[in-house]
């Protein structure tokens, strides 16, 4: 494996080229630490579930006496299980409409809304009274599975759901706020006319069909590593996830509305 460009982010992430092809890594000892991975884990594979287009995650294992592999600070990635993605051709979303046009799975833009919501993403679109800026890097724009002429978005980089937890992902996550905080995420302005009520519909649908099973199974695919410093208690986690699910599930159609300002398509 060898590095091809690091990057100056929050997690230093590392373009590598590893056998399978160039990939994206977040090494264990990234500056944000285990959290950030967990983070982007949990919620890449929610996402995935919820019927999403997300990049190709997967663990490797670093050996840091065989895989120099520096990050932007210069540190070298620690040894250790990373998180990696594959990476695909395409652009960063540049926030208008008239981009949105060209792209194909549009329909899915309602159920964007819906998952960022639920997982409480701050790094798409935050809500109004948070300090985070309007990030559309965060929806990339390919031609990888898209028919001729058009382009498809995909949803990446979650490091940043689950907000409001700190350093602990845990320790107000367990609390009734997050599981039940009403404001809605990811609701970029230039989305609004591409939201329909059946496409709501639709994902509210599976929404409440989540079941704690599916969300354990993901938690429990995580390297024991990653949870050093973050919580032992891997049910500390699902539970909230699962009864958030039910909450958003349940009053998030009102509130799209209301920030929409019209009924949907």
């Amino acid at each position: 494996m060898s590095v091809d460009k690091p990057i100056a982010s929050s997690t230093e992430v590392v373009r590598v080229v590893a056998d399978a092809g160039p990939a994206y890594l977040k090494a264990l000892n990234n500056p944000i630490g285990p959290n950030a991975l967990v983070r982007d884990w949990v919620a890449t594979k929610l996402a995935a579930w919820f019927g999403l287009p997300t990049l190709d995650c997967a663990i490797l294992d670093i050996d840091a006496n065989a895989d120099v592999i520096r990050l932007h600070s210069g540190r070298v990635a620690a040894s250790g299980p990373a998180f990696v993605t594959r990476a695909i051709e395409g652009d960063s979303w540049g926030g208008t409409a008239d981009e949105l046009a060209h792209v194909e799975n549009t329909d899915l833009l309602t159920r964007l809304v819906v998952f960022d919501t639920w997982v409480r993403n701050v790094d798409r679109y935050p809500p109004q009274d948070m300090p985070w800026h309007v990030n559309t890097d965060n929806v990339l724009l390919t031609r990888e599975g898209a028919s001729t002429g058009y382009l498809r978005f995909v949803a990446f980089d979650h490091t940043e759901c689950f907000v409001g937890t700190g350093s602990e992902l845990v320790g107000t996550l367990a609390t009734r706020e997050p599981v039940e905080d009403s404001r809605v995420y990811g609701l970029f302005p230039a989305f609004t006319d591409f939201l329909t009520e059946e496409a709501l519909s639709a994902s509210l649908v599976q929404l409440e069909g989540l079941r704690r099973p599916t969300v354990s199974s993901i938690v429990n695919g995580m390297p024991r590593e990653w949870w050093d410093g973050v919580t032992r208690g891997g049910d500390q986690l699902v539970d909230p996830i699962v009864q958030r699910s039910a909450y958003v599930a349940s009053t998030i159609s009102r509130r799209v509305r209301e920030q929409c300002g019209r009924l949907l398509l």
